[in-house]
């Protein structure tokens, strides 16, 4: 059986290192050992759509951009649709947010929708291109069609449910997995070297993910700088790692005036992208991941905290209880004094730290990127079995 699967998110920056680049580039290797199929990738050409933007002498004006936006949505469609056909798949597995292939009389098609925080946090979103939001909503008016729709937790599969009226029975809910690298480690050298490279000169808390808005980061540095008034005097820092501050302009004026009102600036370290090696490190040398995100569709930085043996403070949002369990101190993302006091909670509580640990490694431990293919298997042959 030859299934197509669309990997351009492994060949765009900001994804690739993502939550939806990591999901693409393990998913890929893991269908790839099973014998009954053939993963066949698609990314496609650009040589066409650079010719047209070349040709194209007046770029600038909207509506002539939106009419060149239109033509290469159709061109990048079209590609992969013409490939797919000729390569003669079974199933064609999209996995751009920006871009879904509804079956066709020669192959059947699976989509997966990490989340549809667009739609839930529009406000966020009306500063992003217009070209990027025109493809969005596009790709969201194929989902209809799809044979299968998977997603990340069923909390998302309830949001798909009642926003797109997407029937349940056609939503399949497949967790992320966990690398195995991600685990804890005794190198205390190794630790110091990485704090070194990233400047960090103490115990830190760790925050990892993106800076847009509902990652909560304004929120974070306020509950973060009550820490000394709440009685606690140990120099602790904030180090943000994975969310690019130079490339997000509209959130980057808020943080860094946040950071200069509240006299954080020597405390507070932005990372940006780091190597997953790196990362690994980083997890096991912080004291604990703060994690109060207004909304996720799974939350993997969760799951490789706590398969790193690092405890957890996080948001009581449905999705990340779903994904956490029991292996978490759970706050109220909208209200800094409780962000505020469950930091302080697992910085003061060695025992509730040993616990959480323990929980978090067990928790951990159900989710492998085995799994994940496996539950992905099982829709390909549900989808051609009816």
């Amino acid at each position: 059986m030859r299934i197509g699967v669309d990997v351009r998110p492994l060949h765009i920056a900001t994804s690739r290192t993502r939550g939806i680049g990591i999901y693409v580039a393990n998913l890929v290797q893991e269908l790839k050992k099973y014998q009954a199929y053939e993963i066949v990738p698609y990314a496609q050409s650009n040589a066409v759509v650079d010719f047209l933007r070349r040709e194209t002498s007046f770029r600038s004006r909207r509506r002539t951009l939106y009419r060149m936006e239109r033509a290469e949505w159709l061109i990048r469609s079209l590609f992969i649709k013409h490939k797919a056909k000729k390569d003669h798949i079974s199933i064609f597995h999209s996995t751009d947010p920006l871009s879904v292939l509804p079956p066709s009389r020669f192959y059947r098609a699976v989509a997966t929708v990490y989340d549809i925080i667009p739609l839930l946090f529009e406000e966020d979103f009306k500063h992003k291109n217009f070209y990027g939001r025109y493809l969005y909503k596009r790709a969201l008016q194929q989902l209809k069609k799809m044979d299968k729709i998977i997603t990340l937790s069923y909390t998302s599969r309830e949001d798909i449910h009642h926003v797109l009226r997407i029937p349940r029975e056609k939503i399949v809910p497949i967790y992320l997995g966990v690398a195995p690298y991600f685990k804890p480690t005794n190198d205390h050298n190794q630790v110091l070297r990485v704090k070194e490279k990233y400047g960090v000169k103490g115990k830190y808390i760790l925050n990892v993910g993106g800076v847009d808005h509902r990652k909560n980061i304004i929120r974070l540095l306020e509950a973060y700088s009550l820490l000394s008034k709440k009685g606690y005097k140990e120099k602790v820092y904030l180090v943000q790692v994975g969310g690019d501050i130079e490339l997000n302009l509209h959130q980057r004026s808020k943080i860094f005036n946040k950071m200069q009102e509240l006299k954080l600036d020597k405390s507070v370290i932005f990372c940006g992208a780091v190597d997953t090696a790196d990362l690994v490190v980083l997890y096991n040398g912080a004291e604990l991941l703060s994690f109060p995100s207004l909304y996720e569709g799974f939350g993997l930085p969760l799951i490789e905290a706590m398969a790193c043996g690092t405890p957890v403070v996080t948001s009581n949002v449905p999705s990340l209880k779903e994904i956490s369990g029991d292996a978490a101190v759970f706050v109220n993302p909208m209200n800094t004094e409780d962000i505020s006091i469950g930091i302080l909670k697992l910085l003061s509580d060695n025992d509730l730290r040993k616990s959480l640990k323990e929980k978090g490694l067990k928790r951990a431990a159900n989710f492998t990127w085995e799994k994940t293919a496996q539950e992905t298997a099982k829709v390909y042959e549900e989808i051609l079995t009816t």
